[in-house]
This record gives C-alpha cells, structure tokens and sequence, in this order.
C-alpha cells in the first residue's frame, strides 16, 4: 500500500513538473491578468528596466561609444515587454523638435514619444496589464534645455497618451490600472502632472526609513516612495555595500507592504568597471554587466528564501541571462519576481503523501493577499529548511 502511495504521489508531482515547465512561459505572458482586480499596485512585485532605452541602439554614428560606455539593455521595449518587464526608465533630452532618449551625453535611437505610443500599443493589445514609466530629463545631453518643460506637456497631452495615462494616487488597484500608464516624472515641467512627479530622488547607499521620496499627483493625492538608486560601484566593497542597500530596501518592503501607501522603487542597476578616455574616467557597458551579474542574482537568491512585496526592482540587462558573456542574469530576476507575486501558500508544514489527492493539488493555491489563484506557483513545490510547501 505505502508503495502504491509513492507512486501515485511520484506521478502527481511529475505531472506538476510538466506543468510548471509551462508556467515558466507563461510567466510573461499577460502576467497581470492572474493579479485580483483589488491588489494595490503599490503591494506588487514589479520588474522594470534602467535605462530602456539603450537597447534600441545609438544615435548619429554613436554605436561604438554606446556600445562600449552606455549600454545597459540589449533588448528593445518590445521585447523587454514580452519578457515580463512593466516598469520602464526613459532619460528624454531635447534634439531639436523632438525628446530623445539618451544615457548621459549618448543618443539612442529611441524618441520619448515612439516609446510611449509603443507602450500604448502594447496595452491596447494586453489589456490586463499595465506600464509605468519613470522619466528623467538627461540634462547632461541638452544642456538643461528650456525647452524640454513645454515639450513634454505637448506630448503627454496628445494622443495616445493622453487617452491610456492615469493619474497617480497611492491605493490605486490593479481593477483600476487594467489597459493605463502610469508616467512618473522625476522632473516637474508644470504644475500638475500627467500621472505624478517624484521628489526626493537619492543616491546614497544608506537606506533609512527617515529619508525617503514622494510622489505627488493631482490635488492632494501623494504618498511616501522609499528609493535605493546607488550605483558608483567602483570602489573597493562597494558591490556588496550595493548588494545590501538592495536587500535591506527589499526586506523593509516586505515587511511594510501590509501600509498598502508605501510605493517603492529599488534599483540592482550601477556599475562597477570604468576605463580613461581622454583623460576622462568613464563608466562602461561591461561595468553595467559586471554589476548586474553580482546584484541580479543576489536578489534571486533572496526571493528563493523570502516572499513579500519588492515594489518596483529597476535592473539591467532586464529580460537576458547573458550579455557580452556576462551572467547578468537579467531574464531570471524578471521571471523570478512576478512568480514572487503568486507565491505565498496559506499552509507551510511537512507533507505525508499519503494524504495527497487529485483534489488536494487542485486549484488551492494563494497569492499573497491569500486570495485563491488557479495557477500553481513554482515555490508550491520548493523544498525549505526540510519542509515542502503546499497549500492545503
């Protein structure tokens, strides 16, 4: 008898592992649509990209610079899209009638407005998603252009933006985020926003909950954004100075989330080689995927061991485990954190097989809210300090 319950037990979980080899595709595919219309957006797990732009190429004749000193991604909106990616940093500059993307001085080939009707694009065809996108004007690349205030608010009201943008507030839900995008700008170029301004954008590597960010929308509409963006990594240490402000940013998210108005945005972007050009000293691409290959899999690792909101998690490479023979790890963060937002189960404890039944691994497992969802999660069936986790 106990060999015939080992082996039908055998059996359930092979079936599950032919499953879970398709849930691994499915991870990216309309992601959100498995997210209950009632979860804040602000209690997500979201991947996002540094930088989006830089992996659509470079501007007038500028490949071999971008390459070597500004690349952080290597796939375009679209793919990175389609790999699972939501969030999306875009660094507009002025280049004569148009906001182009650049890195720093570097042109890409990308403009700000073919990237928001691309995104626009996408969630006409994927409703039960949405996009947020991060703006920040690249004053190194227009010399603070006056110019660039007027021309975001002629953009941002004009179509398809001004019919897909969503204003921020701090409980906005995924119910009401469905098919929206959400532009958060980190420089005002007025006095209302299209969606919110962010204020109190830092760089330091200590994280404490007394120094942080807003957002600020429409009105009185604002709440408190907790921000890690250090990424001069050059110095001896400083990667794992690096590693630790991610995981304790990511650890107080977890731990915060059930404030439901804490938004946060964490980056494992930075870099940690720079070469002399001329005399100057410069970052380089390489730089960005040494960093990512040590950050990206830190996080990993963290997520294999703990579960709780991340807020948004801004990396590079986003979307490809290897770039320029880098492990950056990039397609396994992302996939990694929208299964972070399905894997909570309600019951932890040592399984007997003999109580498994072709009911007890039906439809019974929970996200993180303890909401039922129908899709197995890969962590149901991970195996922690002895004990497998199934819902039950």
């Amino acid at each position: 008898m106990m060999m015939k319950v080992r082996t039908y037990g055998f059996h359930v979980l092979t079936a599950l592992a032919f499953q879970l080899v398709g849930l691994q595709s499915l991870l990216a595919d309309d992601w959100m649509a498995r997210v209950s219309d009632d979860v804040y957006v602000s209690q997500l797990s979201i991947p996002g990209s540094h930088d989006a732009g830089t992996g659509h190429g470079f501007y007038g004749g500028l490949d071999f610079f971008g390459d070597s000193f500004a690349r952080t991604q290597d796939k375009t909106i679209t793919e990175q899209w389609e790999s699972g990616i939501r969030a999306f940093d875009l660094r507009p500059c002025v280049d004569g009638s148009e906001l182009r993307i650049n890195h720093g001085i570097i042109q890409t080939q990308l403009t700000l407005k073919d990237a928001l009707a691309t995104l626009c694009s996408l969630l006409d065809k994927h409703s039960t998603e949405m996009a947020i996108v991060i703006i920040r004007h690249e004053t190194e690349g227009d010399d603070s252009n006056s110019s660039w205030n007027s021309m975001m608010v002629s953009l941002l009201g004009s179509e398809p933006v001004k019919s897909h943008a969503a204003d921020f507030t701090a409980l906005a839900s995924m119910g009401d985020m469905r098919g929206k995008l959400l532009i958060l700008s980190r420089d005002a170029y007025a006095s209302t926003p299209t969606g919110g301004f962010i204020t109190g954008w830092g760089h330091s590597s200590a994280f404490s909950s007394q120094k942080s960010g807003r957002i600020k929308g429409h009105g009185s509409s604002q709440t408190t954004c907790y921000i890690q963006d250090f990424y001069e990594c050059t110095a001896n240490g400083a990667k794992e100075t690096k590693r630790q402000s991610i995981l304790t940013l990511m650890a107080y998210s977890a731990e915060k989330n059930t404030s439901k108005r804490l938004w946060v945005i964490n980056h494992t972007s930075g870099y940690s080689l720079t070469t002399s050009f001329f005399g100057n000293t410069l970052a380089t691409s390489d730089g960005y995927r040494d960093n990512a290959a040590t950050q990206n899999q830190a996080v990993i690792d963290w997520l294999a061991e703990h579960t709780g909101p991340t807020g948004l998690v801004m990396m590079d490479f986003a979307g490809v485990d290897v770039s320029n023979g880098f492990d950056v790890k990039g397609l396994s963060l992302t996939q990694a954190l929208i299964e972070n937002n399905f894997a909570v189960p309600v019951g932890v404890g040592n399984i007997n097989e003999d109580s498994l039944s072709p009911h007890s691994l039906n439809h019974n497992y929970y996200d993180l809210r303890g909401r039922r969802t129908a899709v197995p999660t890969l962590k149901g069936l991970y195996i922690n300090g002895g004990k497998k986790l199934l819902v039950r």
